[in-house]
């Protein structure tokens, strides 16, 4: 055992992962684990950057419980998780780098394309995109959400943005998440 910090991000990525291949049974473990070290009398008592530990895992703990409920299927249970997770990352303190990585704004703005609400998943997408000029992920879902809107001129014009700045990269996105 480590700290909270490294045991409740191994508990976030093995959750994860858990998550995306069907295991929700583990990935559920993980989850209740990830809860138990935000819990803990001890979770702050060392840091892992300016914001407090805790809320770093209460974060952790709403993105895997809206991958989890991504995973079954029920994507009105995500999308308010992954609301939650973007509220406790908002509040997160401003550093360089981010005390959280991944933006969970791609996270929910996924969810929203999946669940018809493209939209909703255009303005998450723009204000990660003001955030995070230039991420590669949240162009890719900004493009999605205008063609999802019949904006095909728009559309059209993200794509070359989005072409231009994954050009480089080894992967091919089928969505604005990891997963």
């Amino acid at each position: 055992e480590g700290t909270a910090y490294l045991d409740g991000m191994w508990q976030y990525v093995t959750g994860s992962a858990r998550a995306n291949i069907g295991d929700l049974e583990r990935a559920d473990q993980a989850l209740a684990e990830i809860r138990r070290l935000a819990e803990h009398e001890s979770a702050d008592q060392t840091s892992a950057g300016p914001t407090p530990v805790s809320h770093i895992l209460r974060l952790a703990a709403a993105g895997l419980e809206g991958e989890i409920a991504e995973a079954r299927g029920d994507l009105d249970a995500a999308i308010d998780a992954y609301e939650r997770a973007v509220r406790l990352e908002d509040a997160n303190n401003d550093t360089e780098p981010p005390d959280w990585p991944q933006s969970m704004r791609l996270y929910l703005g996924s969810a929203l394309l999946e669940a018809g609400r493209a939209e909703e998943a255009e303005a998450v997408y723009r204000r990660d995109l003001e955030w995070n000029q230039r991420n590669g992920w949240a162009t890719f879902g900004l493009a999605q959400s205008l063609e999802a809107q019949g904006r095909q001129h728009e559309a059209d014009i993200v794509w070359r943005q989005y072409e231009t700045l994954w050009r480089n990269a080894d992967v091919e996105l089928e969505r604005s998440r990891i997963y």
